[in-house]
């Protein structure tokens, strides 16, 4: 039960974060905001369902954490990926400047772990 604690918290994260973020918000609001949520927020999904996994594999055998980890990891890129353009769409629009300046700077630290996380396997491997 300890094991499961870890990803409880990061979900209950995620959630209570959104709700904040998108609490009685119109649709250019939600718009304006998705960047930082994709950005920031959900890694700590993915992260969790990440957790989950592994947490519960002795529960669930068949869905070893270890085999879904590429997944998780492709569909963090993916949110990464998708969250620069769209920030940057919204700052062109002035809309939101703060948050989607923050989502860019996350990116690029992002991206720059990626890089340093290949090039370390890259040297591990010659």
């Amino acid at each position: 039960m300890v094991r499961l604690l870890i990803p409880t918290v990061e979900l209950s994260t995620f959630v209570v974060a959104s709700t904040f973020l998108f609490y009685r918000k119109d649709k250019p609001a939600f718009v304006s905001r998705m960047p930082f949520v994709l950005e920031l927020l959900a890694p700590l999904l993915v992260g969790a369902m990440a957790d989950f996994t592994i947490a519960s594999s002795s529960l669930f055998p068949s869905l070893s954490g270890e085999s879904l980890t590429r997944y998780f990891e492709l569909l963090l890129l993916v949110f990464i990926i998708t969250g620069v353009p769209w920030a940057i769409i919204n700052l062109r629009h002035r809309r939101a400047v703060i948050l989607n300046v923050i989502a860019l700077a996350a990116a690029v630290g992002w991206m720059i772990l990626v890089l340093l996380g290949l090039l370390g396997s890259f040297v591990s491997y010659i």
